[in-house]
């Protein structure tokens, strides 16, 4: 997939990434953390940061039927190891530190009925904890909130 090609939101029921979207709304963070977006050292920052989240989120638009078209019987059992299959995670490490209203703590340490300060825009939300989900592949931790009405 290149900046050339034509951009939707899905492709046969899969989606595509749009890079120039993307790339307009990592000028509008930048502009939105007060930074200018065409000065010396971040004219390319944009581009460069699209074509990352392109690369880390290739999958979504990947066809599995596509991808796991070669089979095979086989009549061991041990464990077979494949390297070089790229792995992305966009959630937080588990020993990553909140912003919690009673002061900083470790992710892996909020619980249900915490009150966090989450980014809301440019602004600054409080937010209540709601549920916590967790899976241990290395101390991943998801926790889910719900905006103030504050």
């Amino acid at each position: 997939m290149t900046a050339t090609e034509p951009t939707s939101n899905n492709h046969g029921g899969r989606p595509v990434f749009d890079q120039d979207r993307a790339e307009r709304a990592i000028r509008e963070l930048l502009l939105a953390c007060g930074e200018a977006p065409d000065r010396d050292g971040l004219q390319d920052t944009p581009a460069r940061v699209a074509r990352a989240y392109r690369e880390m989120f290739a999958g979504l638009s990947a066809d599995p039927d596509e991808l796991l078209t070669r089979t095979f019987d086989e009549s061991h059992e041990e464990l077979v190891l494949v390297t070089g299959i790229p792995m992305y995670s966009t959630s937080g490490p588990a020993g990553q530190t909140v912003d919690a209203i009673a002061g900083a703590k470790s992710a892996e340490d909020v619980v249900v009925g915490d009150r966090l300060r989450t980014p809301a825009g440019v602004r600054v939300a409080e937010t209540t904890v709601v549920a916590i989900g967790s899976h241990r592949t290395s101390a991943l931790v998801e926790v889910n909130l719900i905006r103030s009405t504050r």
